[in-house]
């Protein structure tokens, strides 16, 4: 019988849009309570947030992969 492997532990980092009108916000905070993620708010932005916030949304992508590249 085949052992299978255990999955490694995936850190998970958000955004959330503080002006986003197309998901409500105690909803998408619920998701990411769920998903064990850590949430980072941006001010102002609207649902797509990598498009109203590139900068913001840049430095945090990057943030997370030397976070987790270790």
């Amino acid at each position: 019988m085949r052992k299978l492997r255990q999955r490694p532990r995936v850190l998970h980092t958000t955004t959330a849009a503080t002006e986003d009108k197309a998901i409500p916000p105690a909803l998408e905070h619920f998701g990411y309570q769920r998903a064990h993620a850590r949430v980072v708010e941006v001010r102002g932005a609207s649902h797509a947030a990598m498009v109203s916030h590139p900068g913001t949304v840049t430095h945090l992508t990057e943030e997370a992969a030397r976070t987790t590249a270790d």
